[in-house]
């Protein structure tokens, strides 16, 4: 509703005044196909197509979609061609034709009908709804809405996760309603048989007799079944997402899921900007002829043997997202959509290449020769292939000046690799990589590649100018890479460093103690994520591990599940395995169901799983295989690429970094980096669990023990159908004798202090078998107020009899003071001024219900005469808790942590 009410400026025309009108609208009554306006720093409300630029900026726009996209740095967006008069659009002269629109905001297929002209209009040409504006004003034609905009269709509806302790608690209350029924069953038999109907009755009412006393007993006994669990629990973890989560910086987006912390057994977790920091630094080359070159993080120099390769230099300028920014001062920086794009071209001037000036299609390099003066060139981009997670390269198709046209890639080493024009340049591209893991394992490398192309280029030219149609275009289009993008000869290799965050192997260390799993699915290659995946401690080093051959496989599964399957745990070999091998597996699982089975065994086995040049959705796969094998798994990502995996994983983890607000905002829990992760399990999962087995647990304790209370007093009277107390009173035993205090427990109830909870993972293991809120626990729990029940009420009967007066009071003051004191006094640890003040004003507030009610002086002036018998039935009450629970102790050897 907020976001319709955001005023947009719309632009119509004058012909009277001769110029542009500009008139501010709220969002919700802009209609496709108007002209909209957005200045510098604006958040654009609708999807647009760029028609016109404001000043300097007049050939491109640029804009931050980070919160879309997950990638930061600016994208660019260009006018669909500079002499196109935006009046044509106001009077109705132009039209826009919009073809199907997807989620991507990188697809868009359009064609402008302008002046007898048919213009393509390609994704570049347009802003997305959710965009933030960083270039100076921009005018654009509106082609979408409301829900039909891409930011609204990228929310996807995702499955709603449920808690483990919410379906405990489903299935006790089953067992509740059988109770009940019984109850309802035997309680109507018995006052059938105490009170028999006559013949009359029986031949008056029928069956109707028998209805009445059912509905009767099911009104009297119904509070059997908890229905204010629900209520509670609800509002407990509201209230521990304001005062447990909030105030240590983590953001909870799913309180369903804050007890569910302690039961994660696997932990799927993403690499770059997860693990690592996602501060690229560009710091080693390897070229074609194997010279190394590193540029010296201290000095901002380079230092090799030769001077670089000019062809490499050109790959690093040309093929790259980064623009230059000059600033007011005349201080060139630069903006990129990626961390690796920005260092790469910020250091690279280190080796000999600058990016100048980027504008439009034409990019300006200088290409330095530190003996000589540096050599200005100019390129014009004619088609880019842009980077992709199914990609894993990017390229560029260029012309210096009106020469030769090249096509140069950047990406993956296996991907480039594919596209070399023989074996001699992959056994040099081999070599390079060799030399470029003995520098560094864990450097992020990336392999270049070029080939002259003009003639190749001009055939795709020709094709598109005879294309007859769209749909003829489109096809041409997607030929383009298989034309182009082969036979390409070998650059070198370009290293990048990505540290490791702070304290992340001490994390992972103690939480694998704590008997979690742990995976690492990342895009980057298997030597580069072995590495840091022993630096992180994740992989120990020197252990075994087994990379998977897609060739070889099944031979592999077999041999790793007869070696693993009879070590010992801590002796188990590591698995890993790339995009190529689980696409394999993944793919054939129904044909092969032996291959499948075996690799759902060896997951059972490995120490450690490493999952490499993955694509989003196999990361989601590889989770849902784990759930499959029956794991709960906690998926944690920082990019847009790890969204699947972390709403698929039972409990998804975003972390708030570099890479946008995209995954932190899906994902059931977003925390600042990775080390925080550690207190959210062993802390605050213990806690949220341990206080949330509680509230649950006391409920049912509190509902068998009112029902109960009535069930005895009915037996007293012989089933009549009279009740030992008001409708007001059993409300008053939910809003105002028991609930404040079990609130105040669910929120700051702890058994064990922060330090013992992280020095001592024994207690996040107990928690991860559920095993404070077991069925036999809860019986216990039970059983305490059947008992409870009994004294107070058979209690009462006997020290004071029935018809005392006093009797129906005594025994609600007392209920609520056993009921407080089951939970204040045998379960709360930690006793503060607080909790004790919350308890005295709990019982104390029964009194306050009789003042309101008128009925408050008897019980006042009765009290002392009936002091003794009162002392009597509580002290009873304890007493048979105390013994209770040490029975169960001797039974069950945890119950003293729970």
């Amino acid at each position: 509703m907020k976001e319709n009410s955001t005023e947009t400026t719309i632009v119509s025309y004058s012909d009277t005044q001769g110029k542009l009108i500009f008139t501010q609208v709220e969002q919700k009554s802009i209609c496709p196909g108007q002209v909209v306006y957005f200045k510098k720093g604006d958040r654009i409300s609708v999807d647009i197509v760029t028609l016109h630029v404001d000043k300097e900026d007049k050939e491109i726009a640029t804009f931050i979609a980070t919160d879309l996209t997950g990638e930061p740095g600016n994208l660019p967006s260009k006018p669909i061609r500079p002499d196109v008069d935006v009046r044509t659009f106001i009077d109705l002269r132009a039209k826009l034709e919009c073809f199907a629109c997807t989620t991507n905001i990188n697809d868009f297929s359009g064609l402008l009908h302008y002046r007898n002209e048919a213009i393509n209009v390609e994704a570049e040409n347009t802003i997305p709804a959710g965009a933030i504006l960083t270039s100076h004003g921009v005018m654009g034609v509106c082609y979408a809405t409301g829900d039909d905009r891409k930011c609204q269709m990228i929310q996807e509806k995702t499955t709603v996760k449920a808690s483990v302790l919410d379906t405990i608690c489903g299935q006790f209350m089953i067992y509740n309603v059988y109770a009940l029924s019984v109850m309802v069953i035997c309680c109507t038999v018995l006052s059938v048989w105490f009170d028999i109907p006559t013949e009359e009755e029986q031949a008056l009412f029928g069956w109707a007799y028998w209805v009445v006393r059912i509905i009767q007993n099911f009104m009297i006994y119904n509070g059997m079944i908890p229905l204010s669990l629900s209520i509670n629990m609800s509002l407990v973890r509201g209230l521990q997402m304001i005062f447990n989560f909030a105030t240590v910086g983590i953001d909870v987006n799913n309180t369903t899921l804050t007890g569910d912390l302690c039961n994660v057994q696997y932990i799927m977790s993403d690499k770059t900007g997860t693990l690592t920091k996602n501060e690229m630094v560009f710091q080693n080359v390897v070229d074609s002829k194997l010279n190394s070159y590193q540029i010296d993080s201290t000095t901002e120099s380079a230092s090799g043997t030769q001077t670089v390769d000019s062809l490499l230099l050109r790959c690093l300028g040309l093929c790259t997202t980064a623009r230059p920014v000059i600033s007011a001062a005349s201080m060139r920086t630069y903006d990129a959509q990626n961390q690796e794009d920005l260092t790469i071209i910020q250091r690279s001037i280190h080796l000999g290449c600058q990016l100048v000036k980027r504008k439009g299609d034409r990019v300006t390099l200088d290409i330095i020769n530190h003996k000589e003066a540096p050599t200005r060139e100019k390129w014009t981009v004619l088609h880019e292939f842009e980077f992709s997670s199914e990609r894993k390269c990017m390229g560029v198709v260029v012309q210096k000046g009106m020469g030769e046209i090249y096509i140069f890639e950047k990406g993956a080493g296996s991907i480039i690799r594919a596209k070399l024009s023989d074996n001699t340049e992959r056994s040099i591209l081999d070599q390079a990589q060799h030399k470029m893991d003995q520098i560094d394992p864990t450097l992020r490398s990336m392999a270049c590649a070029y080939r002259e192309c003009t003639d190749d280029w001009k055939k795709y030219q020709h094709q598109i100018e005879t294309a007859s149609s769209r749909a003829d275009i489109d096809e041409r289009k997607a030929l383009l890479s298989s034309l182009l993008e082969n036979n390409l000869k070998f650059l070198g290799f370009i290293g990048i460093q990505d540290e490791l965050q702070d304290g992340v192997p001490e994390t992972i260390s103690k939480l694998q103690t704590a008997n979690i799993k742990f995976a690492m699915l990342t895009g980057d290659r298997t030597m580069t994520a072995v590495n840091v995946a022993m630096k992180a401690k994740m992989l120990k080093e020197n252990s075994p591990y087994v990379v998977l051959d897609v060739h070889d496989v099944d031979h592999q599964l077999q041999e790793f599940v007869e070696k693993n399957s009879q070590a010992k745990k801590e002796n188990t070999e590591a698995l890993i395995l790339s995009s190529e091998v689980f696409s394999l597996l993944w793919d054939t699982r129904d044909e092969k169901e032996r291959r499948w089975d075996l690799f759902c065994k060896c997951l059972d086995y490995a120490s450690c799983l490493i999952g490499t040049r993955l694509m989003p959705q196999q990361k989601a796969r590889l989770v849902m295989v784990m759930q499959m094998k029956g794991f709960k798994t906690m998926a944690i990502g920082d990019g847009a690429n790890d969204v699947g995996a972390i709403e698929q994983a039972d409990i998804g983890v975003g972390i708030k970094g570099l890479d946008g607000a995209i995954a932190a905002r899906k994902a059931d829990f977003a925390i600042s980096k990775f080390s925080v992760l550690g207190d959210l399990l062993l802390v605050h999962g213990y806690n949220c669990y341990m206080r949330n087995a509680l509230v649950a647990k006391y409920i049912f304790y509190k509902c068998t023990c009112v029902t109960w209370a009535l069930l005895w007093f009915s037996l007293l009277y012989g089933f009549d159908g009279r009740s030992l107390f008001p409708g007001s009173t059993i409300v008053g035993f939910n809003l105002l004798w028991t609930a404040p205090l079990i609130v105040e427990s669910g929120v700051n109830y702890v058994s064990e202090t922060k330090a013992q909870l992280r020095a001592n993972t024994a207690y996040y293991r107990f928690a991860q078998k559920s095993s404070a809120f077991t069925l036999p626990i809860t019986l216990y729990w039970v059983a305490n107020g059947v008992l409870h029940s009994f004294i107070v009420v058979i209690g009462y009967s006997v020290l004071i009899g029935k018809e005392h007066p006093l009797y129906s009071y005594l025994c609600a003051l007392s209920l609520a003071i056993v009921i407080n004191s089951r939970l204040f006094i045998h379960e709360t640890v930690y006793k503060t001024i607080y909790n004790t003040g919350l308890f005295v004003a709990a019982n104390l507030s029964y009194f306050l219900f009789l003042f309101v009610n008128g009925e408050f002086w008897p019980l006042f002036f009765g009290l002392p005469s009936v002091f003794p018998q009162v002392c009597t039935v509580l002290a009873l009450s304890t007493f048979i808790n105390v013994v209770l629970k040490k029975g169960l102790q001797r039974v069950t050897k945890p119950l003293s942590m729970c």
